[in-house]
């Protein structure tokens, strides 16, 4: 999140407005992550608004709207964000690398107060979305997200599955997102997620749990963990999950074949409507 400084409690006497549409936009370092934009800014005694918003990316654009509200004298201003990403890819967001693909769509709709963004975002009000459709993923990867250790080990270089979609919301409150749903449904398995991810520091605290969307080979027990921070996320699996003990069970369960449901497909479409909406 930007540290930008948003007071404008000393612009009090100034309307404005004006249009912009930049060709070029380029960075300090590397490439910029965004190619161009367009957009009108207006600005009535301490409410300034940005809209019409259209920021073009390598691939996909940006649309929306921005608001910081610091009418009547308050000290600290009001920032409003509706954001939405249509037409981008998980290669594109994650610079060409990669295994996974997928078309991504987005939206984030925060509000709250603050004298920067990372401020702002910091003790915001709203929902964070993020869609993926339609992709792949090795097969290894797919079946180890349903907690199927056999087919994930015995999985073979090259081998794909396909990605029905990756889907996550955050409710947040005060900063705070609370995951619902966190859902990646893949043709081989399925996992959720529960927890939530703080901000502005952006950190992640999920519990993971997968299933397989048929006979699993050998399935483990338990739960995984991510936390880290969006940026750099790490998984860990529990001691307990991958003990001596733990494998023997699965194991005993594979031979008796009792090792739990398996999952069917998630509603893709309908999950991603709320999701966005």
């Amino acid at each position: 999140m930007p540290n930008t400084r948003i007071d404008i409690g000393k612009i009090d006497s100034t309307d404005a407005e004006f249009g912009f549409r930049i060709q070029h936009i380029v960075a300090a370092k590397g490439k910029s992550p965004i190619v161009s934009a367009k957009g009108t800014i207006a600005i009535d005694h301490q409410l300034l608004t940005l809209d019409q918003l259209v920021a073009r990316l390598p691939q996909g654009t940006v649309t929306g709207k921005v608001t910081v509200d610091q009418r009547g004298d308050r000290k600290t201003p009001t920032v409003a964000i509706d954001l939405r990403l249509r037409g981008s890819s998980v290669q594109a967001l994650a610079g060409g690398r990669g295994d996974f693909s997928g078309n991504v769509s987005a939206r984030v709709r925060l509000k709250g107060p603050g004298e920067t963004i990372r401020a702002a975002v910091g003790n915001a009000d709203g929902s964070i979305g993020f869609v993926a459709r339609d992709g792949q993923l090795p097969q290894g990867i797919a079946a180890a997200l349903g907690f199927d250790a056999a087919r994930a080990l015995l999985a073979k270089d090259g081998e794909r599955a396909g990605l029905r979609c990756v889907v996550v919301k955050l409710d947040v409150t005060r900063g705070r997102g609370r995951v619902d749903p966190m859902i990646v449904d893949t043709t081989a398995s399925q996992l959720h997620g529960q927890g939530s991810v703080v901000f502005p520091s952006e950190a992640i605290d999920i519990r993971l749990s997968g299933a397989p969307k048929q006979h699993a080979l050998l399935q483990l027990p338990g739960s995984a963990y991510m936390t880290g921070t969006i940026q750099q996320p790490h998984v860990t699996i529990p001691p307990e999950v991958k003990s001596v003990g733990n494998i023997f069970k699965a194991i005993g369960r594979a031979i008796t074949g009792k090792q739990g449901p398996t999952a069917s497909d998630a509603d893709c479409a309908g999950l991603a409507s709320r999701v966005l909406r």
